[in-house]
């Protein structure tokens, strides 16, 4: 990862382990590059790399954005099963979208197989989306805890410029 494959992504700017993601008992991570133009104008990229018998590097799966300015992969996170399929989930920050106004993403382990077209991140894309542009949600995101009791895993994400109140860029979570 990285290299001419990612052309100044800054690939590793975002790192998450994932667990088993199709179910062969073998781990997985997410590289993020959420730079990365290959496609889109700062898109942003996720590589998945499964552990094999030939190596982690000699299977991997790409996620990119679906248009410009996206920077895909800001806040990463996984290992964990909220969609009780068996396989771990994916959590994706994208801060760039909708002009900043921020997208979190919960991929499922099952969309993550060997072979995932760009239709895993329009499934995705039912995720949580910003209040305000320029506020940036999914800069960072994290699997929680069942926080409030209902027996439910909870996504917690940080808008680091949301105003609140008077304060302006005071952040919210």
């Amino acid at each position: 990862m990285g290299g001419a494959e990612c052309g100044g992504g800054q690939a590793g700017a975002s790192l998450a382990a994932l667990g088993d993601v199709d179910g062969s008992g073998r781990s997985a991570f997410a590289v993020a590059a959420y730079y990365d133009s290959a496609s889109f104008d700062y898109g942003g990229v996720v590589w998945i790399v499964r552990g094999t018998e030939a190596g982690p590097l000699a299977n991997h799966t790409t996620l990119e954005a679906s248009d410009d300015y996206w920077f895909l992969g800001t806040g990463i996170d996984g290992g964990q099963d909220v969609d009780a399929d068996g396989q771990s989930d994916l959590l994706l920050g994208a801060t760039g979208y909708d002009n900043g106004t921020g997208l979190v993403l919960l991929v499922s382990g099952a969309a993550l197989g060997p072979s995932v077209s760009a239709a895993a991140l329009d499934v995705a894309r039912a995720g949580v989306v910003g209040a305000a542009p320029a506020t940036y949600l999914g800069s960072r995101v994290v699997f929680g805890n069942d926080l409030d009791g209902d027996g439910v895993q909870e996504v917690v994400s940080s808008a680091p410029l949301s105003d609140s109140g008077d304060a302006q860029r005071a952040g919210a979570v």
